[in-house]
């Protein structure tokens, strides 16, 4: 089917709002459905054993305390509640940022519960979109590396999940506590002895990194394998140089749950190795060698543990993986907040954005000519309204600074950026937005001001 992307589309119903208030947003567009009888609330109701309860949740949202809040008359919200519950295949594209506003897990659960209601009195299929920063992020939490699941979302406290695990890989040892649950905190206080980090660079990408220098400083033995020498590489004990993309083999996982070869390009350069050698050489150091030593052998332990992906490897029978509907009954996910409020006061009247600047999503894309052509440095972003009352132009230098900490960055004024508002690129080595932060997750405030 041709799929043709035009930016002078059609839209049917434009809804500009407040950044931060998406949770209120997605919330009113479901009560709307229900006060305006758009979908089956019977067998909503009917299907679903927790509906009277999430119902109740609805009733601070009223038309007027999230017009106040978002800035959305509550006709724009209304047309848009009908135009969603039309028959129609309904997809929802959710950005990054709205991990900015320290409810990214309650604003997905509200647009899946929009979704799961949708379903309820009209045809076609509706999904939820989450774009993933990495090419294999979606790969990497299917395979565990999550704290409270085994690979395939398999709870650790399932017994026939345990089983199968036991069955191949033999004796499992568990703890009583659930360390990786606060991974840095546990290197400070002494619970956890030894860290491995592959290809990530905490230092520089995670919101508290403070925390997260006293805990590699804390640890007693810590090991990086990484292609770049990254802040977090320069604290190891230990550097295992690894491979890049273009020198090993293996397997991506997208969001739409196609599992995609890939094969080397060219063998790995100077002393590096690929991830899967480094692993089983370091299996097989410590005395605990692997079973499998291969990729397809690897790939069957994985079908054989995880029924997510039985079929599903590159193949001439290989399947798209599709979740057992009848595992798990449809539930609504309360919102026990309430109305949330964005209050820019206490001289800081600025709400700060942030977010991936083209493909740059931190230290290592900086070590790329193409991007870095494209996007040679960080560049702050605000209103031309703005601007004006700040005495500000497009390539001056000016200072961004919350209660915690002050950055200094280059600005130009874009009108995609909304009023009252300041975009700064994350993950620059030379603009440390997270210290903006003081190590706390929401929306930060901040003033502006024309540097020097």
């Amino acid at each position: 089917r041709k799929v043709v992307f035009d930016s002078k589309a059609q839209i049917d119903v434009r809804m500009t709002y407040k950044h931060g208030t998406d949770l209120a947003v997605a919330s009113r567009l479901s009560r709307i459905m229900i006060d305006n009888n758009l979908v089956d609330t019977g067998k909503a109701q009917s299907a679903i054993p927790n509906y009277n309860e999430w119902v109740q949740s609805l009733s601070e949202y009223t038309a007027q305390s999230v017009e106040q809040i978002t800035g959305l008359p509550d006709d724009v919200l209304t047309r848009a509640a009908e135009r969603f519950a039309r028959d129609a295949d309904r997809f929802v594209i959710v950005g990054n940022d709205i991990l900015d506003t320290g409810q990214g897990e309650e604003i997905l659960n509200a647009l899946l519960n929009l979704c799961t209601l949708v379903q309820h009195g009209s045809t076609g299929s509706v999904s939820v979109y989450p774009p993933r920063e990495h090419c294999n992020s979606q790969g990497v939490n299917d395979m565990g590396c999550t704290p409270e699941f085994l690979p395939g979302y398999q709870s650790i406290n399932d017994a026939s999940a345990l089983e199968r695990f036991a069955g191949e890989l033999g004796p499992l040892s568990l703890g009583e506590t659930n360390l990786a649950g606060d991974l840095f905190q546990n290197c400070i206080n002494g619970s956890l002895k030894f860290l491995f980090i592959a290809g990530e660079d905490p230092v520089q990408s995670y919101f508290k990194p403070q925390l997260v220098k006293e805990a590699l400083r804390t640890v007693p033995f810590l090991v990086v394998t990484d292609v770049f020498m990254t802040e977090t590489a320069e604290m190891a004990d230990l550097i295992l140089p690894t491979s890049t993309f273009a020198e090993k083999e293996g397997t991506y996982t997208n969001m739409s749950r196609h599992v995609q070869r890939l094969t080397s390009a060219v063998i790995p350069q100077g002393s590096s190795k690929p991830d899967f050698d480094i692993l089983i050489e370091l299996a097989d150091a410590l005395g605990k060698p692997f079973k499998n030593k291969d990729i397809s052998s690897v790939q069957q332990e994985i079908s054989n543990v995880s029924p997510a992906y039985k079929g599903v490897f590159p193949g001439d029978k290989s399947v798209q993986w599709v979740p057992d509907s009848t595992n798990t009954a449809p539930k609504f996910h309360n919102n026990n907040n309430g109305v949330e409020q964005n209050n820019n006061g206490g001289g800081y009247p600025f709400t700060l954005q942030t977010n991936n600047h083209m493909f740059h999503i931190g230290s290592y894309t900086q070590h790329a000519k193409a991007l870095v052509d494209i996007g040679p440095e960080c560049i702050a972003e605000i209103h031309p309204d703005d601007a004006k009352s700040l005495g500000i132009g497009t390539g001056d230098q000016i200072v961004v600074e919350s209660s915690a900490g002050k950055v200094e960055v280059k600005v130009k004024t874009s009108r995609v950026t909304s009023k009252g508002m300041v975009y700064i690129p994350k993950n620059w080595t030379n603009v440390p937005v997270s210290s903006l932060r003081n190590g706390e997750e929401g929306l930060i405030n901040v003033k502006i001001s024309k540097s020097g």
